[in-house]
């Protein structure tokens, strides 16, 4: 399991909070210049489950607000598993990213997010039958 130290670049495959969008390195870098924290939510699509990006912000206090905002509105909404605030920084040619805050908890949003990806593995192996 990685520790909340690790830091991905964004399109990183790897990554396992990555957002898909068409955004080019030049851009998200440029944005998160002046927005530095992104706020994001887990969704179970289907067999799927992907991250969302739900708002970018300036400082740490706005995204905590806006994440536990978010997730006390959509709380009884069972598609919507978890939400983390990724903090965005200008490293390297792609910038990096890592988690530091999560609601309701690291804990909850990792296990949702294991339970997640076993049922989309377990969806694919069926489907590949």
């Amino acid at each position: 399991m990685q520790t909340t130290e690790t830091q991905w670049s964004p399109r990183d495959e790897k990554n396992p909070f990555r957002v898909w969008d068409m955004k080019t390195n030049e851009e998200w870098k440029e944005i998160s210049r002046w927005y530095e924290f992104s706020v994001r939510v887990l969704v179970v699509l289907g067999n799927r489950a992907e991250w969302h990006e739900k708002a970018r912000c300036e400082s740490w206090e706005d995204a905590k607000e806006i994440m536990n905002l978010l997730g006390k509105a959509n709380g009884d909404k069972g598609h919507l598993k978890g939400y983390v605030v990724m903090k965005c920084s200008l490293v390297g040619k792609e910038g990096r990213e890592k988690p530091v805050l999560w609601y309701p908890n690291e804990r909850e949003v990792r296990a949702a997010m294991k339970q997640e990806s076993d049922g989309v593995s377990s969806g694919a192996r069926e489907q590949n039958r």
